[in-house]
């Protein structure tokens, strides 16, 4: 099995079947892939648009490859590291997954990862940069549920959403909580599993 494939197993071991949840602002989603980002990778590859309910697993697959792994550049770090920036590519989206990483190694979190991050990252051992990741992650979750406004600012931006799905343009505390717990239960396995 490719470190790709060990990474996507992990991974859909937290994102579950298909669900449609008001409380999430990706609306329905099936295995961690949304709608939106559905239709999108469907017109890229010129298909037409269908419900992601009827996601395919070699679609799946294409999807968080290209958009998770080879976005995330997974395939430039060091495997156990790989397999948490994946995790956090496909949960927190790309751009706050390598802000997470620029943290834990200690250069300037501007979201991109080029050759400064992935320089910081290779003088760091694997155990200390996995751990440093995970407590970022942690730091992470608890700030954009601090600041829900920044927290949907920052999970539009993930999903590529126009408009949010409450009446007020905002999901309460109480959803963001309800959230955070599961994240929190998600990093810890992924401790575990790494």
């Amino acid at each position: 099995m490719s470190r790709f494939q060990d990474a996507l197993a992990l991974t859909l071991q937290h994102e579950g079947g298909y669900v449609c949840d008001p409380a999430d602002p990706g609306g329905a989603t099936n295995q961690g892939i949304t709608q939106g980002k559905y239709d999108e990778w469907r017109r890229w590859n010129g298909l037409s648009e269908r419900p992601v309910k009827r996601l395919e697993r070699h679609e799946l697959e294409a999807i968080y490859f290209s958009g998770y792994w080879k976005e995330g550049r997974c395939d430039e770090m060091p495997a156990r590291v790989a397999v948490v920036h994946f995790d956090a590519c496909v949960n927190c989206g790309p751009a706050a997954a390598a802000k997470i990483l620029q943290r834990a190694v200690g250069v300037e979190d501007d979201g991109i990862i080029g050759p400064v991050t992935l320089g910081a990252l290779s003088e760091h051992d694997e155990e200390t940069a996995v751990n440093a990741m995970l407590w970022e992650r942690l730091r992470y979750c608890r700030e954009i549920t601090r600041d829900e406004s920044n927290a949907l600012i920052e999970m539009a931006r993930y999903m590529r959403l126009h408009r949010f799905r409450t009446a007020a343009g905002f999901v309460d505390k109480a959803e963001g909580l309800k959230f955070i717990r599961w994240w929190i239960k998600r990093i810890l396995d992924l401790r575990e599993a790494v």
